[in-house]
């Protein structure tokens, strides 16, 4: 450590270039040197951190992040911010993003990496993109096994209803868990007007008998 490598990072003070804690670290091990030429190796290794962080290198790496945040990875963000909102996790993050109006948010690619990459967003996303095994318009049934999300509010409209057929609705609803057969539906009871929410996995098809029974109506 040295005086030289001190004054650069005082620079970045007065150019307002370092966050509040790095400030204030900055003037304490300044101050420090200044009078006992000395620091922990805890604390140059912090320094070297700081360097590194504010390195032309990784400025020009997060320019080029900037440029690449575009409205693809922001549609991507909200997609995964919509699950990860019922977990408890990047929770300052996840409110950001879905309460930015005009998709006016933005992430470092390291909350993005974190956030966007890891094994659940993937799941999330698959299940996004996936196409819909019960397309909007058709007639479907409700299992009797609930295992998915919205458990409570489907059981209510299935009694108010007295039938365990649905009319889907929307098959693109946020997704809010990672499980096989996530992808998230909009349906109504035949009979109710209260739409619900309701995850692939606890649909099924019309039994062929009550299908049959639908076409002969109709003719």
């Amino acid at each position: 450590m040295n005086e030289d490598r001190l004054a650069k990072l005082s620079k970045m003070i007065e150019g307002s270039l370092l966050n509040d804690w790095e400030r204030r670290f900055v003037n304490s091990v300044t101050d420090q040197w200044n009078r006992r030429k000395d620091l922990s190796p805890r604390q140059v290794e912090i320094v070297e951190k700081i360097e590194k962080k504010y390195s032309a290198e990784e400025q020009n790496a997060r320019e080029a992040w900037v440029k690449s945040f575009d409205d693809e990875k922001k549609r991507i963000a909200k997609l995964v911010a919509h699950y990860y909102q019922g977990t408890g996790y990047f929770r300052d993050l996840v409110r950001t993003i879905i309460e930015s109006k005009d998709n006016d948010f933005t992430m470092t690619e390291r909350q993005y990496n974190a956030m966007c990459c890891n094994k659940y967003a993937k799941k999330v996303l698959d299940a996004a993109s996936g196409e819909p095994l019960y397309p909007v318009g058709s007639m479907v049934s409700i299992r009797k096994s609930l295992s998915g999300v919205n458990i409570g509010g489907i059981r209510t409209a299935w009694r108010r209803a007295k039938t365990d057929l649905v009319v889907v609705l929307s098959a693109n609803e946020p997704i809010v868990s990672a499980a096989k057969g996530c992808k998230t539906y909009k349906v109504v009871f035949v009979g109710d007007s209260e739409p619900v929410t309701i995850e692939e996995r606890d649909l099924k098809r019309m039994k062929k008998s009550l299908n049959k029974k639908k076409k002969s109506a109709s003719n």
